[in-house]
């Protein structure tokens, strides 16, 4: 299994909409993040794409993912889900 450099995105602004932008002070990546139920995340710049970003703050931290040999089905999406994706608009 091939490494992933870890990199610790830190809480620099919280906006008075209650969005928050993080960075990654290794690699340059930035984004601004809307929690729900209004979620949405935008790019202000990419940083290293293969690096595994993780962070939190207060008592909530996400750390890198835990990888099992076991065998995992994938559940079905939830309606609100399905009702997000059949809103969206690919064009032609």
């Amino acid at each position: 299994m091939a490494h992933v450099e870890q990199h610790t995105m830190e809480l620099d602004k919280v906006y008075e909409s209650g969005a928050e932008e993080w960075t990654c002070p290794v690699c340059g990546r930035r984004f601004i993040v809307q929690w729900p139920p209004a979620y949405k995340k935008i790019i202000l710049e990419p940083g290293d794409e293969y690096a595994f970003h993780n962070g939190g703050k207060g008592s909530v931290f996400t750390g890198a993912p835990e990888v099992r040999d076991t065998q995992v089905t994938e559940p079905p999406l939830a309606p609100i889900w399905l009702e997000a994706i059949a809103t969206l608009d690919f064009g032609d």
